[in-house]
This record gives C-alpha cells, sequence and structure tokens, in this order.
C-alpha cells in the first residue's frame, strides 16, 4: 500500500525547518528552540475545569454555575502571536500537515493517566459549508494524527454540526443557546471515555456543547484537547 504520509513528508517537510522563522534547526513540534521559546503557555491562576483565567484557585465562575460536561480540558498554549497565524494556516489555509505538529502537542498535553483511560477519539465537528470550503475538518486530522500514533479508534458519525452560529451581537446567554442548540448526535456509543479533540478553543461553548451531547450519546467520560485557546477576561 501507498505511504501517503511520506509522499506528504516529501512534498512538506515539517520537520526539516522551522514551520515559524524557517530555521534549519529544529528543537520541538517542528520549531526551532527560539520560537517554540515565543509560544505562550495559559500560565497563572486557572480554572480547574476549563482553563480560563481565574483571581482564586479552583473552579471559575461559569463552571461553578453551570459545570461543564466535560471533566478537564488539556490546552498547551494561548490562541496569540506565531502559533495563531500557524493554527490559521492549519484551519484556513490548506497546511494539513500541520496534524503533526498539533497531534504531537495532544499527545504531550494529555496526561498518561488519562490517555490510559480514553477509548474514543471524537473531533468537534464542521458544518456543512465550512467542510465544503475547506475540504476537510482540521480537528479531525489531529485526531486522525493521534489515532496514528495511539491506535486509539476515531469517531467522526457521533456528533454533527447543524449550521454555522452567528453570535457576535448576542447576548452571553443567547450565544450559549444557539451553540447548544447547533450540535447534535446520531448514534449512541456506550460507555466509552471520550477524548474530545478541537483546534481552538475560544469562549468554550462549542466544547461544553459537544460534550452534552457526548453524555446523552452515553460517553461514561469526556475529556477534551484544544491546541490553543483564547483568553478571556479573568472570573
Amino acid at each position: 500500500m501507498l505511504d501517503l504520509s511520506f509522499l506528504e513528508e516529501l512534498t512538506n517537510p515539517w520537520s526539516a525547518s522551522c514551520n515559524i522563522c524557517n530555521s534549519e534547526h529544529i528543537y520541538r513540534y517542528g520549531l526551532c528552540a527560539d520560537c517554540f521559546s515565543k509560544l505562550e503557555r495559559p500560565e497563572g491562576a486557572r480554572c480547574r475545569i476549563c482553563k480560563n483565567r481565574i483571581d482564586t484557585v479552583g473552579l471559575c465562575h461559569l463552571c461553578m454555575s453551570e459545570r461543564p460536561e466535560y471533566e478537564e480540558l488539556f490546552v498547551p498554549f494561548v490562541f496569540s502571536g506565531d502559533l495563531r497565524r500557524l493554527i490559521l494556516k492549519f484551519k484556513e489555509g490548506n497546511a494539513r500537515y500541520l496534524r503533526y505538529i498539533f497531534g504531537q502537542m495532544a499527545l504531550d498535553a494529555v496526561p498518561k493517566e488519562v490517555w490510559d483511560n480514553v477509548s474514543l477519539l471524537v473531533p468537534i465537528p464542521s458544518s456543512e459549508k465550512s467542510f465544503k470550503e475547506r475540504g476537510y475538518n482540521q480537528s479531525e486530522l489531529i485526531c486522525n494524527e493521534i489515532n496514528r500514533v495511539t491506535g486509539i479508534p476515531v469517531a467522526t458519525d457521533v456528533l454533527y454540526r447543524t449550521s454555522e452560529v452567528k453570535t457576535k451581537r448576542l447576548k452571553m446567554q443567547e450565544r450559549r443557546e444557539k451553540i447548544r442548540l447547533s450540535y447534535g448526535y446520531n448514534r449512541l456509543i456506550g460507555d466509552e471515555t471520550v477524548l474530545l479533540v478541537d483546534d481552538v478553543c475560544t469562549t468554550g461553548e462549542t466544547l461544553k456543547a459537544c460534550a452534552e451531547q457526548l453524555k446523552f450519546a452515553g460517553a461514561k467520560t469526556v475529556y477534551c484537547f484544544s491546541v490553543a485557546r483564547t483568553e478571556l477576561k479573568k472570573q
């Protein structure tokens, strides 16, 4: 069988030079040491569940008022600077080969004790419109890379998205309800421990909505991974 990953490495040598500055000295994640050191991490006081910034310890106000259906979000970086540009290139620029980098970030960010229990990988679904425009679901590509390394099966037919949701002019509660209603599940999955995978966590409402649907579908436990998250105001 033709090794497509090998051909892709030849045509898009993501590990031959830094994916940000083109330096030939690779340090980690297809980046040189200098570019890697500039990646912003979600440091400081953080919500134990959603990793939002807080002024104390424990949970943010949002997670305390309505606890998500997932146990914890694992997110190694903040959506800023060069990483932001790299993710947008992956998301909108057809740079599918970057899944190797983001998949490795997931493997490192999620603790071993969680990996030991994860039995199913589920990507955040794309809308039909987004999938037609891009030709792929970027979250699914990350799942496929994790699967290549771990063998954990990927389920792309569990969740579905009804449509694009425009929420910029909506109030918080209206926005949350719109997002919640835009996702559903197609089938039951049984007593699985799921890792729900996305590229970027913005408000966190998409992860909440999809985790809720996974629980409705029968999942025992849901964890989340996102390559990066936007910084919200402290809760």
